[in-house]
């Protein structure tokens, strides 16, 4: 696994490598206190990666709940951005940044 450093207003890593995302539990685990996670994708993505990411966060102590939208231009309007402001209100998440 490969470590890059981001330099923005918040430095951050990312991370290359083969079999991280069945890890990624255990990596996020290193930086944040399991809690509530979120998987926010879109229909095409997640049946590829949900699965395994739901898995791995929930092996580590997250708990887990996923949001699924339709790939595409539609997803992208304003209207869809309320819904899923409405729905992290709604699973009460704590947001980190």
């Amino acid at each position: 696994m490969t470590a890059v450093e981001v330099n923005t207003s918040l430095r951050y890593n990312v991370y290359i490598g083969k079999g991280l995302i069945s890890r990624c539990g255990e990596l996020i685990l290193k930086a944040v206190p399991a809690c509530k996670a979120a998987i926010i994708s879109d229909d095409k993505v997640f049946p590829i990666y949900g699965e395994q990411v739901k898995k791995s966060l929930e092996k580590s102590g997250f708990d887990v709940v996923e949001y699924i939208f339709k790939n595409g231009e539609e997803s992208k309007i304003f209207k869809l951005t309320v819904i899923r402001w409405n729905f992290w209100q709604m699973k009460s998440l704590n947001v980190r940044i």
